[in-house]
């Protein structure tokens, strides 16, 4: 998952997975599907995204983000899930 960011060469170099709470100040609460500014941020899809940030106890687990209705969750990494890169 952190290979596909730190590969991507868009417009430079030193793309990262977010950490939760980075992820988690782009999310707006009061609407859903997706739960963001579709203004600032144009066709993120209302799916649910991974962070950098793992989870305590849970071995092979991480933080996401939903921004289908804006909730935070752990998941296995052997899911599929969506990726939001940052820099």
């Amino acid at each position: 998952m952190s290979d596909h960011c730190t590969d991507l060469s868009l417009g430079g170099t030193g793309w990262r997975v977010p950490s939760v709470k980075e992820l988690q100040t782009i999310v707006d609460e009061t609407i859903a599907a997706p739960a963001i500014d579709t203004v600032t941020f144009p066709s993120t899809p209302a799916y649910i995204f991974w962070t950098s940030s793992t989870t305590v106890g849970q071995a092979g687990s991480v933080w996401t983000v939903s921004f289908e209705k804006g909730w935070t969750g752990n998941e296995p990494t052997a899911n599929a899930r969506a990726l939001r890169c940052v820099r």
